[in-house]
């Protein structure tokens, strides 16, 4: 493979990943709206039991919308741009 090629994957690979990020965020938005719609209605020990399975993916649903995501794109950029200046200098 070309070191065109693997700087046109570089990019399409960021331009999917913040695609798959900012999908995720809108997803996961949406989650936490309707569990605040449900919270009012769902109060027994299921709801608890439900919460105590649910918190840990929530956490790291945050922890990677808010940090982890946005830290593998900044690095894919910086190297897709170190790709993009092999391939066409400075």
């Amino acid at each position: 493979m070309s070191m065109d090629n693997v700087h046109q994957c570089m990019r399409m690979f960021e331009e999917r990943l913040e695609q798959f990020n900012d999908q995720l965020r809108q997803s996961f938005e949406e989650i936490r709206q309707l569990h605040d719609q449900l919270n009012p209605l769902w109060q027994d020990s299921m709801r608890a039991e439900y919460d105590q399975r649910y918190k840990p993916l929530e956490e790291g649903m945050e922890t990677y919308c808010n940090q982890v995501g946005p830290q593998h794109v900044d690095t894919l950029q910086v190297r897709v741009g170190a790709a993009r200046r092999y391939v066409y200098g400075s």
